[in-house]
């Protein structure tokens, strides 16, 4: 298990709770994609249930994401159906195997279908006993309101770059862009050089430099994105954060316009990964929207 990198203040918070007699029972980790939740999630769910970090596997432990879904065409994540949140409820209608407490991850929980939705928020209403619900998610706000009124928020930001130099020290030849945005996973993800990452480092590096692309090369990069829908999603929301970035480096009057298009950016973004309209032509005009 990766070393976590911050979020002290939030770790000691859990702590707390964790060793409270009567401790909520049901939690949401929002934050930005790459900033650590998952790993959060896993090591506080091991402190809930009272199990030392070489059990792999824990008995007491059930781990629900979505399904993706590989096509010639395209790659997409299937909505969460609720035949899973079935399973989770047999789940915890159990005792511990060896721990404490059952615990039930729920990774990207925006995908719970609107079925799924409504027989999870059955269980939050009445917990079983010795059981703890834990909901990840980087869109809350895509989760029903009665959903969110029952879980403990815990919110996460991204790291300060010092923080992030100081905990990879192997990274220190990487642009400064990398540790700016404040995600360790994006960093780690970089690190590791895998394959499928030089295939996304391609296509940011097109993205941010969407203003020297031919019209052509932009409606192509929009068709291989849509494509790939999920990744696509996560890199739109990695170059929102980039373009933020880089009107902050200008001075006031060189970025007033290019503000009002980072603005125009993040909505089309948030709309994109929401799901809000057509993915391929949404994203074409995005694209074809810089000069």
């Amino acid at each position: 298990m990766r070393t976590i990198i911050g979020h002290e203040t939030i770790r000691e918070q859990l702590v707390r709770i964790a060793k409270m007699p009567q401790a909520p029972q049901s939690f949401l980790l929002a934050g930005p994609q790459h900033v650590g939740k998952r790993m959060v999630a896993l090591w506080f769910a091991r402190e809930l249930m009272g199990v030392a970090e070489d059990i792999a596997d824990p008995l007491d432990l059930l781990k629900i994401a979505p399904e993706v879904i590989e096509t010639t065409k395209q790659s997409r994540e299937k909505a969460i159906p609720v035949e899973v949140i079935r399973e989770l409820k047999h789940f915890l209608s159990r005792s511990p195997s060896i721990g404490k407490r059952r615990v039930v991850m729920i990774d990207k929980a925006e995908k719970l279908s609107t079925e799924a939705a409504n027989a999870l928020l059955k269980i939050l209403e009445e917990p079983p006993h010795s059981s703890v619900l834990i909901l990840i998610t980087s869109e809350p706000e895509h989760l029903p309101a009665t959903i969110l009124s029952r879980l403990f928020p815990v919110s996460f930001r991204p790291l300060s770059s010092e923080v992030l130099r100081k905990a990879f020290p192997e990274a220190r030849d990487l642009p400064q862009f990398f540790f700016d945005l404040g995600l360790p996973g994006v960093i780690v993800e970089t690190l590791e050089a895998s394959e499928t990452f030089q295939v996304k480092k391609e296509w940011l590096r097109s993205l941010f430099q969407i203003s020297k692309l031919p019209l052509s090369a932009r409606i192509q990069l929009a068709e291989t994105l849509a494509k790939n829908e999920s990744t696509a999603k996560d890199l739109l929301e990695i170059w929102s954060l980039g373009l933020m970035f880089q009107a902050r480096e200008r001075v006031v009057t060189e970025a007033s316009g290019r503000y009002a298009l980072v603005v125009e950016v993040l909505i089309t973004v948030r709309q994109l990964v929401q799901g809000e309209g057509a993915f391929r032509s949404a994203l074409e005009r995005l694209l074809l929207r810089f000069p």
